[in-house]
């Protein structure tokens, strides 16, 4: 058994305005100590996180556990295969190769402190999805970096169900409206109008506003999100499934292909960058 004896000859102190401070107010982290100023002993952060909001997608470390502590609020967390609620005073430790996740709840915001040990070199991770988020990274980069700050990220039904994501959920209402008649109706609808669309990426849920067109089969479309209005690329209408790419250059430059099943009001299915990993797609009509 191998023990980490921590090798650093000062005391720490990392003061509050001194500490790095990474994101929005929606969701920030204050970087407070790495694990090359403990020694390799521990890497220290701060997150706050206002109501309902999407901090780490399911991921596992390999080489550490990680500690999370809660200051104030409450958390979702993903701990294997089982979500726990977490709130204030409430301490909970992921152990190595274990999925993990967090989220806040819509009517919690939270403050809580994630201590890994031992200490791995992440900073250089946050900082990197703090480039990405403003355009100045890949998502590319993101996963290639996987090995480098021992984050890998990874699908979790038992998470995505936990959120609201779970498809067979989706499935589920679909059945229901169909026993009430009124699936029947909403096949009939054009797929013309406003759809509220959210993608479930390794960084965070991404939403965004498509608009469409339809006349006798060719579909046309735009998507509107918080920085860019994109046109979409050779939408493709077949039935009831609908495929087209996007170009987007913000929060990151990317191709991604689309591929949706629509049920009346309702539609869900796959996006796709490259040879990333696909993400799930949810939407429904404005």
């Amino acid at each position: 058994m191998t023990i980490l004896v921590p090798s650093f000859d000062d005391a720490i102190v990392v003061r509050e305005a001194d500490a790095e401070v990474l994101g929005l107010a929606q969701l920030s982290t204050r970087l407070l100590a790495d694990s090359d100023a403990t020694g390799g002993a521990l890497s220290i952060m701060r997150t706050t996180m206002r109501e309902g909001v999407e901090g780490a997608r399911p991921h596992t470390h390999s080489q550490s556990a990680e500690l999370f502590y809660i200051l104030d609020g409450q958390v979702h967390l993903l701990a294997g295969d089982q979500v726990l609620t977490a709130s204030t005073g409430d301490l909970v430790i992921v152990p190595p190769n274990m999925a993990h996740a967090f989220a806040t709840p819509a009517a919690h915001s939270a403050d809580f402190l994630i201590v890994q040990a031992p200490g791995l070199a992440r900073f250089g991770y946050f900082r990197l999805v703090e480039r990405l988020n403003r355009g100045e990274a890949t998502l590319e980069e993101l996963l290639a970096s996987q090995d480098l700050y021992d984050n890998h990220f990874l699908e979790s039904p038992v998470w995505r169900a936990a959120r609201g994501e779970s498809p067979e959920r989706v499935e589920q209402s679909w059945r229901s409206s169909e026993q009430q008649g009124v699936m029947k109706e909403g096949a009939s609808k054009s797929l013309a109008g406003t759809w509220n669309i959210s993608i479930a990426t390794p960084v965070g849920t991404q939403s965004f506003v498509l608009e469409l067109t339809e006349r006798e089969g060719v579909v046309e479309g735009i998507a509107k999100g918080n920085a860019e209005t994109t046109p979409l690329i050779t939408p493709i209408l077949d039935g009831n499934r609908l495929t087209w790419k996007l170009s987007i250059t913000k929060p990151v430059r990317l191709t991604l292909t689309f591929d949706v099943t629509i049920h009346g009001d309702t539609l869900t299915g796959t996006a796709k960058a490259g040879l990333l990993l696909t993400s799930k797609v949810m939407g429904a009509r404005a």
